[in-house]
């Protein structure tokens, strides 16, 4: 029996700026990057070992992977070929969906969620929707209905530093450290259109 090799497609939906759809099929890469976008990474099949915010994560078929703009993750080990679908959201995009949610809710609380097989369905249709594949909702209903249905569930409030830290930290501060701002110029290794998985 032959399998199908591994293939990428990227999808950018018309009408729908900020937002790209990514679909890999039976990869093994080890894929490592800065997290450009929001990400909303559905394991249709395989399982990886991936390692973001400092934490190591199993991620196997039926999970959803959930990452943030500005933040780099790991693929430590792939434990089988994985198939994964993709949503990734600007910044902007995200931005003027949060304007209609409670002020203090901008980060997720969970990275990672395993879907039942009723959500993996809707997932998988509104991904469908998006991509043109599939008749029903309009592809920006079907957008709001992955915002609406996925990832508002697990954003929390950001946490705030304790008082006593700050003071902490300022009466322990060294002038030395009170310098002027200087430029850093940082470098992405990210491959510039895939931040997943």
């Amino acid at each position: 029996m032959t399998l199908a090799p591994e293939s990428i497609r990227l999808l950018r939906p018309p009408g729908l700026d900020g937002v790209e759809l990514v679909q890999i099929h039976r990869s093994t890469q080890r894929w490592s990057g800065y997290v450009k976008s929001w990400d909303l990474c559905f394991v249709a099949e395989g399982a990886a070992r991936w390692r973001y915010r400092g934490r190591a994560m199993l991620t196997e078929a039926g999970q959803l992977r959930l990452k943030e703009p500005g933040e780099r993750f790991v693929t430590e080990r792939v434990e089988s070929p994985s198939t994964l679908q993709i949503v990734q959201l600007s910044p902007a995009r995200v931005a003027s969906w949060l304007e209609l949610l409670p002020a203090s809710r901008r980060h997720f609380g969970a990275l990672q969620v395993s879907l039942s097989l009723e959500r993996q369905r809707q997932l998988r249709s509104a991904m469908a929707q998006l991509a043109g594949e599939e008749a029903g909702l309009s592809r920006d209903a079907a957008l709001h209905s992955l915002l609406d249905g996925l990832l508002a569930p697990h954003l929390e409030e950001t946490p705030r530093p304790r008082p006593a830290d700050s003071q902490r930290l300022t009466k322990t501060a060294r002038p030395s450290l009170f310098k002027p701002r200087q430029a850093i110029g940082l470098r992405s290794t990210a491959c510039p259109w895939l931040s997943d998985p």
